[in-house]
């Protein structure tokens, strides 16, 4: 999800490591599912590829949030 919200912006992982200040390796692991995307994190890469931190993330039918609060 990472990566194709990435790709979509045409950003290389180095571009997108320029940008949010972190490791191109640490970019590499959350696009491949070595490591799971934290919510700070999530927030910064959402501000840079210009979408919701929730587009990082797959959800579940039993635990995907509600939308009336």
């Amino acid at each position: 999800m990472l990566r194709d919200r990435r790709l979509a912006r045409g950003l290389t992982q180095q571009q997108l490591s320029e940008r949010s200040g972190v490791y191109v390796k640490l970019i590499g692991d959350y696009e491949t599912g070595r490591y799971i995307l934290k919510v700070p994190t999530a927030k910064v890469f959402a501000d840079i590829l210009d979408c919701r931190i929730e587009d990082f993330y797959e959800w579940l039918p039993e635990d995907k949030p509600s939308r009336n609060g």
